[in-house]
């Protein structure tokens, strides 16, 4: 999967799709709360509003309604994860889902761990041993990719955790959606000037909720 391919999907949408609904609800929830116009313009909304938070749930996670009614915010899950790279959502930043975990690719990526301690510490049943978690949709930046630019690099296929969710074509890192996590290793990993992997939400969720 590629930026270039505009028939790329996530959770059934296409890219273009996707960010359109994120930069549709970020218009609606303006205009819900009553500091913009409904048919006020995106740039108008983006001034008016703060921005929407991309979240990324623990693997296991599900539907994200679903794991919201069953997860205590007991951070369990937390201090189970042997990498350290999940934590509660800060109060300050997501509100109405605060405490409850979130895999933040900033302090690292999740590691695919085959026993998923994270899911062993729930009690309350809110993550769930499934057989491809999603935690978020990957995509190659090609024209920020060494090896879609021609010269050789393989980092990011041979490191990823998850068998057959990358490969190589023609030398250039490809990415099989259906079996990929979503983990960021592959992000992690890249050594490209500029970080050729992206990796998308499937729930935005805006500051403030």
């Amino acid at each position: 999967m590629t930026l270039e391919d505009s028939n790329t999907s996530n959770g059934g949408f296409s890219r273009r799709e996707l960010w359109s609904r994120i930069w549709g609800k970020r218009e609606d929830y303006a205009a819900d709360r009553g500091n913009v116009d409904s048919s006020s313009s995106s740039t108008e909304v983006l001034t008016s509003r703060p921005p929407f938070i991309p979240m990324f749930r623990p693997p296991g996670a599900g539907d994200e309604a679903t794991f919201l009614s069953k997860c205590s915010g007991c951070s369990e899950c937390i201090t189970a994860c042997p990498y350290g790279v999940l934590r509660a959502a800060p109060r300050t930043r997501y509100r109405s889902v605060a405490n409850t975990p979130v895999v933040d690719f900033r302090i690292g990526p999740c590691r695919v761990c085959p026993d998923r301690p994270c899911v062993a510490a729930c009690r309350t049943g809110a993550l769930q041993l499934t057989a491809q978690p999603k935690i978020g949709a990957v995509e190659i930046v090609t024209h920020e990719c060494v090896a879609w630019q021609g010269g050789f690099c393989s980092t990011c296929t041979e490191q990823c955790p998850v068998p057959g969710a990358m490969f190589r074509q023609m030398g250039k890192p490809m990415i099989d959606a259906e079996k990929c996590w979503g983990c960021g290793v592959c992000q992690h990993v890249c050594p490209a000037p500029t970080n050729a992997v992206r990796i998308m939400p499937f729930l935005p969720t805006p500051l403030g909720v």
